[in-house]
């Protein structure tokens, strides 16, 4: 006989089913096929929310680039590109990075984790190409 508390669990268990599922799919994506989604996502937006995404990666993109400059030593002019998968309330979920600088992985760490920008739909990818003169 089923009791109400295994039945009111069943939605909770397809929710985290779900989200382990969207985890585990995004993880076997490479990165070729994450940028171009990010390209294709980040050019489906409004021009309104383009700006808002472009502000929020300059502010945060921008903190994380000068304390990664602040506090690695070595090389700091090679380019490298990295992808976030954002979440729904626009926290990075999942990083793919080209470009093995110590620089881009302070970059990538720094990142990993942040809230960005609240995307129209999700999956959302999007991408920083950092390329220096």
């Amino acid at each position: 006989m089923k009791t109400r508390n295994s039945l009111a669990s069943k939605p909770i268990v397809f929710f985290v089913s779900l989200l382990l599922s969207a985890d585990l799919f995004a993880s076997t994506l490479s990165y070729k096929e994450v940028k171009t989604l990010a390209d294709k996502h980040e050019q489906s937006l409004p021009v309104a929310q383009a700006q808002d995404l472009m502000k929020a990666q300059g502010m945060v993109g921008g903190k994380a680039l000068t304390e990664c400059f602040d506090s690695v030593p070595g090389p700091r002019t090679i380019p490298f590109v990295l992808v976030m998968q954002l979440d729904g309330n626009g926290i990075v979920v999942h990083t793919w990075l080209d470009g093995g600088s110590d620089v881009a992985k302070c970059f990538e760490k720094k990142l990993a984790t942040q809230k960005l920008f609240v995307p129209p739909f999700v999956p959302f990818y999007t991408s920083f190409e950092m390329q220096f003169k």
